[in-house]
């Protein structure tokens, strides 16, 4: 499997089976932090890459947003990782004719905002207990703390406020349920893959998301965490019959 670095901000790492790169490629957005699950063959899905690499012979790009790298020492910004992404899309868009888009978590949130930039060079998108629904103010100062407890000490100060000023910009100008009903999206194109055991992102937020929408999602339940490390071959195994599925009008 060939492995291959590239400057994206920080850096986004290219995962082949060939040396020449693919037509199409699938892009996986992980969640925050990335290193959660440092030193574990789940480190930032890259077992998930690795096997949909050499499954369909194509390019999988894993982008980590700028200060998530353990390499580097910029600072996270929630806002940024998605305005990074969609410039990001904006050059793959000049190496491949569509991609696939699998986003975890916070790049549920981001896989979905990428169909407002480019809806044309989307083939499928796969949210795994996507961040779609901003919650309310108090259980957002709780649900900031938390992530605070997960980034490095010499980082922690001021986060707080910082983190919850960007979830406002977030909630008006990115948040899925108030900003965007994306159109033209064919049926089979969308799929939600919800952890039940999920206590960060609950199934009542793929329950709520799925009812304001208006186009057609798919949805499957699966049995395992947040992080889905438990029944990790059954998610592969929904991963390929999902991208094997031919889109529908």
């Amino acid at each position: 499997m060939i492995k291959e670095i590239f400057k994206f901000k920080n850096h986004a790492l290219r995962i082949s089976k060939n040396s020449q790169r693919s037509q199409t490629a699938i892009l996986m957005l992980h969640g925050f932090p990335a290193e959660k699950h440092n030193g574990t063959p789940f480190e930032k899905n890259s077992d998930i890459a690795d096997f949909l690499a050499n499954h369909f012979e194509i390019d999988v790009i894993l982008p980590h947003y700028n200060g998530l790298d353990h390499n580097l020492h910029n600072e996270f910004n929630f806002v940024h990782s998605i305005e990074d992404t969609l410039n990001l899309l904006e050059e793959l868009k000049g190496s491949y004719k569509s991609i696939s888009i699998i986003g975890h978590s916070w790049g549920g949130l981001v896989a979905w905002n990428c169909f407002k930039s480019v809806p044309e060079f989307i083939s499928k998108a796969v949210l795994l207990s996507p961040f779609l629904s901003i919650p309310n103010q108090e259980e957002l100062r709780i649900f900031v703390q938390e992530l605070i407890l997960e980034t490095p000490a010499k980082s922690r100060a001021n986060l707080l406020d910082l983190y919850l000023d960007e979830f406002e910009i977030v909630k008006t100008k990115f948040s899925p349920l108030v900003c965007f009903q994306p159109t033209g999206i064919s049926q089979n194109q969308v799929h939600i893959l919800q952890a039940l055991q999920d206590t960060v992102v609950p199934p009542s937020v793929a329950d709520h998301f799925m009812a304001t929408q208006v186009i057609s999602i798919g949805r499957i339940d699966i049995d395992t965490d947040h992080g889905f490390l438990e029944n990790r071959g059954v998610v592969m195994g929904h991963l390929v019959r999902i991208l094997e599925q031919s889109d529908t009008n």
